[in-house]
């Protein structure tokens, strides 16, 4: 999963790529995707988005990656 943060207007928009589509974001989506690949790739900042907002999205990402568990069960 990737995202991309794009900051207009003082206004940080948010998209989420699946696959070779990308869509609005939605906190649902997020987590249904973080929980089939809890893998969330480098993100992509466009606009206006400064040095420390990007480190504050990145380590807000990795921390909401880390709070995600997958449970495999042994067959």
């Amino acid at each position: 999963m990737k995202l991309i943060f794009k900051k207009e207007d003082d206004t940080i928009s948010i998209q989420l790529i699946k696959g070779t589509t990308t869509v609005d974001f939605s906190y649902v989506d997020m987590i249904k995707e973080l929980l089939t690949d809890n893998t969330i790739e480098d993100s992509i900042f466009e606009g206006d988005i400064t040095q420390e907002e990007t480190d504050r999205i990145n380590e807000m990402l990795k921390k909401v990656q880390e709070s995600i568990v997958i449970n495999e069960l042994e067959e």
